[in-house]
């Protein structure tokens, strides 16, 4: 049947019968758009909807020259079509037959609604470090070190402890023990000093001598000289004080310097802060996981070495408002023993004090209950450290076409811990660590290695983060790009009301796409540069 209307063949229009990468521009944008790069128009013309033909007035030559068309259906009143050109066939000098496949996205794209459903992947419109951390799956290949500032240690001086039986020199000031004992610590900042006083004593009360021992010397106070004795000593002990302070900066690179166009690069597993004792522990602490409470500097992370005086010292060092926990014991890593000196006396209980103390710590002390309140090691058997938490990495969900394609290149094959290990290690080794002035704790920034980082980096750039969220998807938002994937089976567009109704097959199909997945183009000048940048907008 003949039809008087109008048509548009265009050139150049980068938009692929697939829908790879379709363009959020309402009917009037894409009209200015197919008119701008027209190659020729009439207002009569001749077609056949229900074939997918249409008979035009145009030589052979134009109408090869086009890839894409608009034109005026008149059973839709005044609505424009937006349709690929699939094939030209000649008819004569003057007239041509064109095949074509209506561009349902672009066609139908201002005639729907969008409501919630089950977000897969998408673009986030905030990539705040730390706020998306749902595990991609992805190849992370083996942890370095993105050290640029010098390696932060605690930081605290060392003395030395005799612990007697019996009150050996005449003044001492009482000792609150939380732990009873039953023991006198005396405290000497030279090594001469603890010659002299076991000389001193061990005429006729050698065998008041229970241990000898270094610790930091925060746990003695009011330090004098003591006639006979090398020196400075000290007998106002503190049972449990708080050794010192670390504070750690949270920086925005990655190895070599790499700074992550996203953000939730700068989370765990691509990147986290690594604390380590030099006595078999190590334990790792998630960036995102600071400063959840809403107090405290958002940039510094803070930590406390606190300890209670023991032979060779029992230490935690516990991380502050980490996992919306102010002072978190259970997330404690502790500090390496320190050495037991030998000595001449009751040789059987020199003998079991070195060999019973030489293990880590199994609690921390809170300061204001004065109770244990937690513990840094999950068991500890025969000597051996048995930790928990551990996980594999669990698959993502596959996505369908170009997107799958894409996945399946960076899926994880080498297996990751999900859950960093709080800690982790062998039997301690205080004695040797000491010797190598290594008894403290080191704090590294630890990340994937820049080449990873940048394939990792370029695949969120491209396809989003996984959210798994039920809500509407940012189908804008980004500066020139969006790729959305809802759930298989899921819907998300609907018949918008007083408009023009979307064909119930095209309206379905519009939703495959979306479980499929698809990047919408806010731009066609722009579109498939993935070099651009893509800010939030």
């Amino acid at each position: 049947m003949e039809r008087n209307s109008k048509i548009i063949l265009a050139k150049n229009i980068k938009l692929d019968k697939e829908y790879q990468n379709v363009l959020t521009y309402s009917e009037t944008e894409m009209l200015a758009l197919v008119t701008t790069n027209a190659v020729a128009t009439s207002n009569t013309y001749s077609f056949i909807r229900e074939k997918g033909t249409i008979k035009v007035a145009f030589s052979y030559a134009t109408c090869l020259s086009s890839n894409y068309m608009a034109f005026q259906n008149p059973d839709y009143s005044n609505k424009w079509f937006f349709a690929f050109i699939d094939k030209v066939n000649y008819l004569s000098n003057g007239a041509s037959e064109i095949e074509y496949t209506v561009d349902i996205f672009s066609t139908w794209w201002s005639y729907w609604d969008s409501k919630p459903c089950f977000v897969i992947r998408e673009h986030v419109n905030d990539d705040t470090p730390g706020l998306h951390t749902i595990p991609e799956g992805v190849e992370t290949g083996e942890y370095i070190s993105c050290q640029l500032q010098p390696t932060i240690t605690g930081s605290y001086e060392t003395c030395f402890c005799v612990a007697t039986t019996e009150q050996i020199l005449t003044t001492y000031s009482t000792l609150n023990e939380i732990i009873p004992t039953g023991l006198i610590y005396t405290g000497f900042d030279s090594l001469q000093g603890v010659y002299d006083y076991l000389k001193k004593i061990d005429d006729g009360k050698g065998d008041a001598v229970n241990s000898v021992f270094v610790i930091p010397k925060e746990f003695f106070s009011s330090w004098g000289s003591v006639t006979g004795i090398t020196g400075n000593v000290s007998t106002t002990v503190s049972f449990e004080t708080n050794i010192t302070n670390i504070n750690v900066t949270k920086v925005d690179y990655l190895a070599n310097e790499y700074i992550p166009v996203n953000k939730k690069l700068l989370a765990y597993p691509y990147s986290f802060l690594q604390v380590s004792n030099h006595n078999g522990q190590i334990a790792n602490y998630l960036w995102e996981e600071f400063n959840t409470l809403p107090v405290g500097d958002l940039s510094t992370i803070k930590f406390a070495l606190h300890g209670v005086l023991t032979p060779g010292g029992s230490f935690a060092c516990y991380p502050i408002n980490y996992k919306n926990t102010f002072n978190n014991f259970d997330e404690a890593i502790t500090l390496g023993k320190f050495p037991i000196g030998g000595w001449n006396s009751d040789p059987y209980t020199n003998w079991l004090t070195q060999q019973g103390v030489n293990v880590p710590g199994l609690g921390v002390v809170d300061a204001n209950t004065k109770n244990v309140v937690g513990s840094a090691l999950s068991m500890i058997v025969g000597g051996a450290l048995i930790a928990t938490g551990a996980g594999s990495v669990a698959g993502a969900g596959l996505m369908a076409g170009g997107a799958m394609g894409i996945f399946n290149s960076m899926q994880s094959a080498y297996q990751h811990d999900l859950q960093p290990e709080r800690a982790k290690g062998n039997v301690n080794t205080g004695d040797y660590s000491f010797a190598f002035n290594l008894t403290n704790l080191e704090f590294k920034r630890i990340s994937i290695k820049e080449e990873y980082a940048r394939s990792i980096d370029e695949y969120f750039s491209r396809l989003g983060y996984k959210v798994n969220r039920l809500k509407v998807p940012n189908l804008t938002g980004r500066q020139n790009w969006n790729f959305v994937q809802i759930a298989p089976g899921d819907l998300l567009a609907y018949q918008k009301a007083n408009v023009t109704g979307v064909p119930s097959s095209d309206l379905a199909s519009i939703n495959k796409l979306f479980q499929r997945g698809i990047t919408l183009w806010h731009s066609h000048d722009n579109l498939g540069n993935y070099n651009l940048t893509n800010n939030i907008v």
